[in-house]
C-alpha cells in the first residue's frame, strides 16, 4: 500500500508508516493463506475414498456379471470388470462369494445409444464430436440386514470422443462415470 494512502498522524515518522504498512501486509496475506488452507483441508476431505463410509457389517462385495440387454455385448464383462475394480479399490470391501458375500451388487444394462454432439450441417454434414450414452438398472444389497442399500432402475451416463479417439474411447468414459456414480451413492446412503 502506497504511504501517501495511509493516514497520517502527527509525530509519526516514516519508519513507523512503513512498520504499519509492512503490519498490513503480514495480516492481509494471512486471511487469503487461512482461506486457501481451508480450502485444500476441506477439497483433500472430497477425495473418492469412501473407506470409512460403507457400513463397518459389510466386508464382502460379490459383483455377478451385469445382465446386457444391448447389442453392445463387449459391455458385459468390461462394465462388471470396472465395478469391481471402483468398489475393491475405493472402498473396504473385499471380494466376496456368491454364497457368501455381506453384500451385492447387480445390475442390467438396458440402454446403449451414440449420438452427435457437436457438427457442421450444410451440403456435407461434419461431425467433430459425439458422446455414447449407457443406462444401467442396478441395486446394491445389504445381505446381512437383508436391505437395498441404493438402487437406481435407470442410471445414465455418458462419455463423450472426437472422431480421432474413437468410440472406444467415449465408451470408457462413461464407464468410469458410471463406476464412480454408483459407488459414490452407496457410500452416501450410509
Amino acid at each position: 500500500m502506497p504511504s501517501d494512502l495511509l493516514p497520517s498522524e502527527p509525530g509519526r515518522s516514516r519508519a513507523a508508516a512503513r512498520g504499519r504498512r509492512s503490519a498490513f501486509a503480514l495480516v492481509s496475506l494471512r486471511v487469503p493463506l487461512i482461506a486457501v488452507g481451508t480450502l485444500l483441508t476441506a477439497l483433500a476431505a472430497c477425495g473418492y475414498s469412501f473407506r470409512s463410509q460403507l457400513a463397518p457389517h459389510l466386508n464382502t462385495l460379490y459383483i455377478p456379471t451385469l445382465v446386457n440387454e444391448t447389442s453392445e455385448f463387449q459391455l458385459t464383462q468390461t462394465l462388471t470388470d470396472a465395478l469391481t475394480r471402483e468398489f475393491l479399490n475405493r472402498s473396504s470391501l473385499r471380494p466376496g462369494t456368491e454364497d457368501a458375500a455381506d453384500a451385492e451388487l447387480r445390475g442390467t444394462i438396458s440402454g446403449f445409444d451414440e449420438r452427435a454432439v457437436t457438427f457442421e450441417s450444410g451440403e456435407d454434414v461434419r461431425v467433430f464430436t459425439r458422446q455414447v450414452v449407457i443406462t444401467l438398472d442396478v441395486e446394491l444389497l445389504d445381505r446381512v440386514e437383508n436391505r437395498t442399500i441404493w438402487s437406481n432402475p435407470n442410471l445414465s451416463e455418458f462419455g463423450e470422443f472426437t472422431e480421432s479417439e474413437g468410440r472406444d474411447r467415449g465408451v470408457e468414459r462413461a464407464i468410469v462415470k458410471i463406476a464412480e456414480t454408483i459407488l459414490s451413492h452407496a457410500a452416501q446412503d450410509f
